[in-house]
């Protein structure tokens, strides 16, 4: 009976999950990892943003590559907020990667601290997809600014609110 209850309990932890809604998210920070891949092309990366900017950092084998921060505009920064009050994925998600491939990491702040976190392995489906695919439109030309692919790295004048 111990064991039932136990189980039961532990059950409803993982599937009630939490409602994000009342949160007021004071910051949103996403880690991207690289699997291992030939130097040429590695690239982990992390986006921190905050009420009025975006930090961004690079690093490939050598270290840090590109260190900047972008300002943000009120609206760019609300419609992140309403995107992680509209996921779907609760609870903490997470596994190591075993096999060498990428990882990826959101984490979601409010004043008090830590909220909740994510982190999954290269090839999973996820519903915070779409506020991926939004901090990374925040960052001008991003694929050419992630693999220096052009000679001027992107900076804070090329931002478009």
């Amino acid at each position: 009976m111990r064991s039932l209850a136990i189980l039961l309990i532990v059950s409803c932890f993982f599937s009630c999950g939490t409602d994000y809604s009342s949160y007021t998210f004071t910051k949103v920070e996403y880690h991207y990892h690289d699997g291992s891949v030939a130097p040429p092309i590695y690239r982990s990366y992390i986006i921190q943003t905050e009420r009025d900017h975006l930090h961004f950092e690079v690093s490939d084998y050598e270290g840090v590559r590109l260190d900047t921060i972008f300002p943000l505009s009120s609206k760019q920064f609300e419609k992140l907020i309403k995107l992680s009050h509209n996921q779907s994925d609760k609870g903490t998600e997470s596994g190591a990667n075993e096999n060498g491939g990428s990882t990826q990491e959101l984490y979601f702040y409010d004043a008090t601290g830590l909220i909740s976190d994510y982190i999954w392995n290269e090839g999973k489906s996820s519903s915070l997809e779409a506020i991926i695919v939004h901090l990374k439109s925040l960052i001008p030309n991003f694929e050419e600014t992630l693999h220096f692919r052009n000679k001027r790295v992107a900076s804070a004048a090329d931002v478009h609110n």
